[in-house]
């Protein structure tokens, strides 16, 4: 396994499976398989200047309902501080959000 950092895939070719991967500098390698991975690192300026709490790396801090320190503001995804960086870890917290925002919302109509 070869981890080529700061980098793009252009092209995946093969007839029946993956056989090679064409970088955007052009650069042609033979290959098996790849994994293609788009970064860690959150984007969350606008975040801290709405007062909502994050780690030391910026990833936005929740509690379970995915609710943040901020009254009616909630994250889910990536830009959350847990565990595993996935799809479905996204979708699952994406669905806790929605839900606990329906019920934000409901609770302000009483």
């Amino acid at each position: 396994v070869e981890i080529i950092y700061k980098t793009n895939p252009k092209e995946i070719k093969g007839k029946d499976k993956v056989e090679e991967l064409i970088l955007d500098n052009n650069k042609k390698l033979k290959v098996d398989g790849i994994f293609v991975e788009i970064g860690g690192a959150p984007s969350s300026v606008l975040i801290k200047e709405l007062g909502i709490k994050t780690d030391d790396s910026g990833f936005i801090l929740t509690d379970e309902r995915m609710a943040t320190n901020v009254s009616g503001i909630f994250a889910a995804g990536d830009v959350r501080k847990n565990v595993l960086k996935q799809a479905i870890t996204s979708s699952a917290e994406g669905v806790i959000a929605a839900t606990s925002v329906y019920k934000y919302f409901n609770e302000l109509k009483k």
